[in-house]
């Protein structure tokens, strides 16, 4: 949606500010100054602020009324801000002088044009713009070190609320420095060039940092030459002699020299050049060399007047000349040598002698060694050795060696019960020549312990009381009881220890006890006797207890119809008197 066109005609419109300047708030980073051209919403929230260096401060919502000098002033209906980024086409910041373009000016009160709306939704500023995802004043997007991280950062203001906000970022992508590839600045091993390797060892500031290994001449001849080798370095050594080469020069060009290259500042470098030799016909003698140990030979070259890199003359005659060793001498590389010899000897042996002796000899091997050869030869080169001298030595040498003490052995069988004894162990000698008077004895005496058995224990004896019944009671209900009486007791065990030891507290030997309950029953049915009773409101008469018997009521005053000719059965009859009421232990009909 183009802005601009809610403004009809007023497509241009200088907007002045009147107002001292003072600090009024920041959001990322951005100072957003009185005084100020705002855009309120209807609730009369800041929606949009330029202030009068151009800063843009926006936020999305719906906004309709337009205010600066705190005055209702300029109304467009209602104006859209919300989804900036796609309401407006380009938002360009920064700007030294505003482009000549159609749209809303805002000024400041020198008359100095700080921002344009334009037409086509373009908005142009001195100052910085500040609404959620902008630059605002946060850091510039790049490449920044986090710990050992190179990360390439997309920096962003996120509005929280109105007039606040904060900076934060995205991180494209990030590159650990201490896995960067090391850098030979060189391109590989360059000797007549000083250089380096890069070697990354962390991240600073806005790049990888690194450690710089430069060549090095660690001898007069040997460059020491750095090279990458993954995210890491290694050296070579670089003999600059081997770019060592012979070539003629001088007086008809026949003296040969050769071209000397040594080390220097970290590179190879040229040193001196070397006579070798003159080419005018003499005759060149190679070094002597050994023809076995006693004799040696060297070849003799006559060469024509011709100098060339590889020596003198293009052809020429060589013969070898073979001398022997003089009396007395041998050959050592290409050189006479006066032979020598030595004796080699072995180490002294242990002191030996009788057993019981104090003294003895000690003896040692002996050879004569030939010293250019190493071979073996008569003593009487080397001279007259010595292979044997006295010593002193223990008389006996070997001594006892005892083994551990064994088990006790003790009677402890019951009733002997002796826990004294003897353990024994053994005695040895380590070689053939111990002292017979220091000889340990394999015996000694010992207290054991006796083992622990159980107590031998009986079985109880009967209880010393017996139970008995009482009387039985009198007949009641149809039921008369009895009741068995059981009085505590004691009974008794045998309780021995059949052993030198047992093992916990003995045993009891007796304990109470309570007879075994009386036999037979407690309880049994019983029949009310035959008596003559006084019926009360009975009728007089006979009637049968239930039991074979029967009651008679004699002397009766009268009868009543509701209990007549009842059977009395297996109980009493209680409160007969009452007129009307029949006992609950009466049975039968009416």
């Amino acid at each position: 949606m183009n802005v601009l066109n809610k403004f009809g005609v007023l497509v241009l419109v200088g907007l002045y500010f009147f107002v001292g300047v003072g600090f009024a708030f920041n959001v990322c980073n951005v100072d957003i100054s009185e005084p100020w051209f705002d855009v309120k919403d209807k609730s009369g929230q800041d929606v949009l602020i330029v202030d009068s260096q151009g800063d843009i401060y926006f936020e999305g919502k719906d906004h309709y009324k337009i205010n600066y000098n705190n005055y209702d002033s300029l109304i467009f209906g209602n104006l859209h801000f919300n989804l900036v980024t796609s309401k407006f086409t380009n938002f360009i910041y920064g700007l030294n002088v505003l482009p000549n373009k159609n749209g809303l000016i805002v000024r400041d009160k020198l008359g100095d044009d700080v921002s344009l709306f334009t037409e086509v939704g373009n908005i142009y500023t001195k100052g910085k713009g500040v609404y959620n995802n902008s630059q605002a004043g946060c850091l510039d997007d790049g490449k920044y070190c986090q710990g050992n991280f190179l990360e390439t950062r997309d920096y962003f203001c996120t509005l929280t609320g109105s007039k606040s906000g904060f900076c934060s970022y995205r991180v494209s992508s990030s590159e650990n420095c201490l896995n960067r590839v090391s850098l030979d600045e060189d391109g590989g091993v360059k000797q007549w060039v000083k250089s380096a390797v890069r070697d990354y060892v962390g991240c600073v500031g806005h790049d990888c940092s690194y450690d710089s290994k430069v060549d090095y001449c660690s001898s007069s001849t040997v460059l020491k030459e750095y090279i990458s080798s993954g995210n890491s370095f290694s050296t070579v050594d670089v003999n600059c002699r081997d770019n060592d080469y012979y070539f003629c020069a001088g007086s008809s060009n026949l003296n040969r020299y050769k071209k000397i290259y040594g080390c220097s500042d970290g590179a190879c470098a040229f040193s001196r050049d070397l006579f070798i030799e003159s080419c005018k016909n003499n005759p060149i003698y190679s070094s002597w060399s050994c023809s076995g140990y006693l004799a040696r030979s060297r070849a003799e070259t006559t060469f024509k007047d011709t100098c060339s890199a590889s020596g003198c003359g293009s052809s020429g005659t060589t013969v070898t000349n073979t001398v022997s060793a003089p009396s007395g001498k041998y050959c050592l590389s290409g050189s006479w040598k006066t032979i020598t010899y030595h004796f080699v000897y072995g180490s002294y042996g242990s002191c030996l002698g009788s057993c019981g002796s104090s003294s003895g000899t000690r003896t040692r091997s002996v050879k004569c060694i030939r010293d250019y050869d190493g071979a073996t030869v008569s003593n009487s080169y080397c001279g007259s050795p010595v292979t044997s001298k006295s010593c002193s030595k223990v008389a006996y040498p070997d001594s006892w060696r005892m083994g551990s003490y064994g088990v006790c052995y003790f009677n402890d069988n019951y009733p002997a019960c002796s826990t004294s004894g003897v353990k024994m162990r053994s005695v040895t000698c380590s070689g053939s020549c111990c002292n017979p008077n220091t000889e340990p004895s394999n015996v000694k005496s010992c207290t054991g312990s006796y083992s622990s058995k159980a107590w031998t224990v009986g079985s109880w004896s009967a209880c010393s009381t017996s139970s008995s019944w009482s009387g039985w009671s009198g007949c009641s209900g149809g039921t008369m009881t009895r009741t068995c009486s059981q009085p505590t007791g004691t009974q008794t065990r045998s309780v021995t220890c059949n052993a030198c030891l047992c093992s916990g507290s003995k045993p009891a030997i007796w304990q109470y006890c309570t007879p075994s309950y009386c036999s037979g029953s407690s309880s049994q049915n019983c029949c009310i006797p035959k008596t003559s009773v006084n019926c009360g409101w009975h009728a007089c008469g006979t009637w049968d207890d239930g039991c074979g018997g029967s009651y008679y009521c004699g002397g009766c005053p009268g009868s009543h119809s509701d209990c007549h000719n009842r059977a009395f059965k297996y109980g009493s009859y209680n409160d007969l008197s009452k007129p009307g009421y029949c006992d609950q232990g009466l049975s039968g009909g009416k």
